[in-house]
């Protein structure tokens, strides 16, 4: 399959909110480290429009292979404030999308964000928090990107 996005939302990120706040907006059950959300990238002082695609895989990737994936599409990872933006502003995505990023912070561990539906409880929920190294995104998960 040639690489690209299966389909791009363009949506307007409030980057002057802290991002609690940012999270909160997408009216989604919170699962998160408060370590982690406190050092989510993509807060700033501006609103902007972005355009960002998502991607998904045929198998199972951890954070190295994702990588490589995103540079496959010619895409980096979209911040979190993108991502929640996404569901923010379409809550209906959630119902046909398990969709996620992920980043490295300062002290080069990888953090995710990822939102889905739960398989017991059936409700929203956004999960942020260090990835463990031996955990992988399985398959079906769809990625968020910004074209480079």
């Amino acid at each position: 399959m040639e690489p690209g996005f299966e389909f791009v939302r363009k949506v307007l990120v409030d980057r002057r909110r802290d991002s609690f706040q940012v999270l909160s907006a997408t009216g989604c059950r919170l699962w998160v480290d408060s370590s982690t959300v406190n050092e989510m990238p993509g807060g700033g002082e501006k609103i902007e429009k972005v355009e960002v695609g998502f991607f998904s895989l045929d198998h199972g990737v951890d954070e190295e292979g994702l990588k490589e994936e995103y540079e496959i599409n010619k895409s980096i990872p979209a911040d979190p404030y993108v991502l929640s933006a996404c569901h923010e502003e379409d809550p209906s995505l959630l119902m046909n999308y398990r969709t996620g990023t992920h980043w490295r912070n300062e002290k080069g561990v990888w953090c995710i964000c990822r939102f889905e539906v739960g398989k017991f409880k059936k409700e929203r929920k956004v999960d942020v928090g260090p990835r463990f190294p031996y955990r992988i995104w399985e398959r079906g998960w769809y990625f968020a990107g910004i074209r480079i």
